[in-house]
């Protein structure tokens, strides 16, 4: 479980090589899909043999059962499941928007003024913000979850 966790707190330093990127990548960055992913996986591993409702390729599930399992509160859950579905909606929207499969939305001010309008921002800076919170949320909780893991439960 150690070298999982290690492994996702090395993948924005390996994957994203300056600020913008950060920014823009809603997938490797801290606070990302990943940290979600990697979170819930990590539950579900320490979890999973003894509880089978854990057994789940899907991730929405899987917080679910965590919280049905009082593994996770309630507030956490539904925190973790609106950002999951956020950023998810938000990778098929880029690609809707823009044909091309990336984790990374533009930073070409019209192409994300665009993709704002698509996702029914009014604005493209209140988009950037949003994602801004959703990825501090992910990633405030990715950390109270690993200690938690790591040191109870």
């Amino acid at each position: 479980i150690h070298s999982v966790i290690n492994m996702r707190l090395r993948q924005p330093k390996e994957k994203i090589k300056n600020v913008s990127d950060s920014i823009h990548d809603i997938k490797f960055s801290r606070g990302g899909i990943l940290d979600i992913e990697y979170a819930i996986q990590a539950y579900q591993m320490k979890f999973g043999k003894e509880q089978s409702s854990l057994q789940t390729e899907n991730t929405l599930q899987a917080i679910g059962s965590l919280q049905k399992l009082s593994l996770i509160t309630g507030d956490e859950a539904q925190t973790l499941s609106q950002n999951y579905s956020f950023l998810r909606e938000l990778e098929v929207f880029n690609y809707l928007a823009f044909e091309r499969k990336s984790n990374k939305l533009p930073s070409d001010e019209k192409q994300l003024a665009f993709l704002s309008k698509f996702c029914k921002f009014n604005k493209d800076n209140r988009l950037l913000e949003h994602l801004a919170h959703v990825k501090k949320q992910n990633e405030l909780l990715f950390s109270k979850l690993m200690r938690e893991f790591e040191y109870g439960k």
